[in-house]
């Protein structure tokens, strides 16, 4: 199930937490969460909407809830390793002492006698008091000026003992954490190992690897990246070295493989989420941009091309536009790789035989990419005939319909297996649906589209619609 889309805004429990410091490749690489220790389910389940694959999630918890309370709420809510909950030995009586010295402070300031930046009485809210301690040496005070006086001392003297104490507490609670993870035994966590638990968790992100932050952490200077495997000119300011045994090269090579393999195409989409898991942790940067350039290099003496859902295009030079599929960085990208799926393939031998078979039923020029080849043929259909291809020839019909799903092997292979060696008897069918076509005559022709000829189905042959759709010159697609 889809998760809610719910937005993030960084939470803080108290004051007294310490404020802890993130270098900026830190703070790409994780996620900020506070709570109190009653409140741990809730936070868990609101972490679980930012849990993605190439991101930690660190959930500071005040308090020390019991072991097994933890797990079960980050199993019950779906969390991935990658979310970390980090528990501090702050106990229920020192929460007490912070919700006393809280209860005066926020009745002291409704009165305006607390001071933010001192953490303290104001000047004003002392020198008052001092003029009620004065004013109790005289004759004929009013007894409720002693009461007030007596109430304030025990509130100074509260205060005074609470932030004692709170500053003790400060220093000996939030040094030491215990982390809890799905599927992995509690560890201690300090601070000072953020950089640690970031390299367990991808051993072979940018972080395990030295490599800095110029290359890491900007997305703007992918093209970089791509630009210092095209020259094989060293880029200073990235201080990298692509080589076959880099680790997210030899990941990409191996994906890429086996997807040809099966099914015969990769889809840039799932491409992106492999990468973006752990052990790589992969993010949109020059070194991320720099390994797949150099990974589909490989590919270059086997002509990759690249489908968009819209067109089909030879695939080397556009590996910016792979990685804007393969990680979306704003709204825009991310609607467009949900609405138009991508996908790198290689043409086999199947692609060939059904490409031959266009060329000799159709009489077009072969292209590359091939499916422009059943581009002409469609517009060429589009200037003289209007009867559905079907009418005469499911095969006339699929020759052409099936570049909608020409980086497909399977839909391809299955085409092959039909047209193999059957060029003079579809060139006879062929023949024949020329003939059907030129018996519909007058009104009746113009009941068909220009693009029936290719596109339309067995169902437009009796019951042609009665809208005239536009042309289009798009490869992939009819306006109506």
């Amino acid at each position: 199930m889809k998760k809610q889309e719910v937005e993030y805004k960084e939470t803080e429990v108290f004051d007294l937490f310490p404020k802890f410091e993130y270098t900026r490749r830190q703070r790409q690489r994780i996620i900020l969460f506070h709570a109190y220790a009653k409140n741990i389910k809730k936070i868990i389940n609101y972490a679980s909407h930012f849990d993605v694959p190439n991101k930690i999630c660190l959930i500071y918890i005040v308090g020390e809830p019991k072991p097994e309370r933890i797990m079960k709420a980050l199993e019950e809510s779906g969390c991935s390793s990658n979310v970390c909950v980090l528990t501090s030995s702050f106990s229920g009586e020192q929460m007490d002492i912070y919700d006393a010295f809280q209860k005066i402070r926020e009745s002291i300031g409704k009165i305006c006698g607390w001071d933010d930046d001192k953490q303290y009485f104001s000047d004003s809210y002392l020198a008052e008091t001092e003029k009620m301690r004065n004013a109790l040496s005289m004759p004929d005070t009013p007894d409720w000026i002693n009461d007030i006086y007596k109430n304030r001392l025990d509130e100074i003297e509260t205060v005074d003992k609470c932030q004692k104490e709170l500053e003790r507490i400060k220093k000996e609670c939030f040094k030491v954490f215990t982390c809890y993870r799905v599927g992995c035994l509690p560890k201690q966590f300090t601070h000072e190992k953020l950089d640690d638990l970031i390299i367990s968790v991808f051993p072979c992100g940018t972080e395990a690897l030295g490599i800095n932050d110029t290359a890491s952490i900007s997305p703007a200077l992918s093209e970089k990246g791509i630009l210092q495997i095209k020259t094989g000119k060293p880029e200073k300011r990235l201080g990298f070295d692509i080589k076959d045994n880099t680790p997210l090269v030899k990941a990409i090579k191996k994906y890429i493989n086996k997807q040809l393999d099966d099914p015969g195409y990769v889809n840039l989409q799932e491409l992106g989420r492999f990468l973006q898991q752990p052990p790589y942790g992969a993010m949109r940067c020059a070194y991320t941009a720099a390994c797949l350039t150099y990974a589909l290099s490989a590919y270059r003496s086997r002509t990759m091309l690249f489908y968009d859902s819209v067109c089909t295009l030879v695939a080397e030079g556009h590996e910016s536009v792979f990685l804007s599929y393969m990680f979306p960085i704003d709204a825009k990208e991310r609607r467009n790789a949900e609405r138009r799926p991508a996908f790198l393939y290689i043409e086999s031998h199947p692609h060939k035989v059904v490409k031959k078979m266009i060329y000799e039923v159709f009489c077009v020029p072969m292209k590359v990419p091939s499916t422009e080849t059943i581009q002409l043929a469609r517009r060429k259909m589009e200037k003289k005939y209007r009867l559905p291809l079907i009418a005469a020839d499911e095969r006339l019909y699929m020759l052409l319909d099936i570049g909608w799903r020409w980086y497909d092997r399977g839909s391809v292979e299955k085409l092959a297996d039909m047209v193999d060696g059957k060029t003079e008897e579809l060139c006879d069918q062929f023949f024949r649906y020329r003939m059907l076509d030129k018996k519909i005559k007058g009104n009746d022709r113009n009941s068909y589209a220009q693009c029936s000829s290719w596109l339309w189905t067995e169902d437009h042959v009796a019951n042609p619609p009665k809208r005239i759709c536009r042309r289009t010159s798009a490869l992939e697609g009819v306006d109506e």
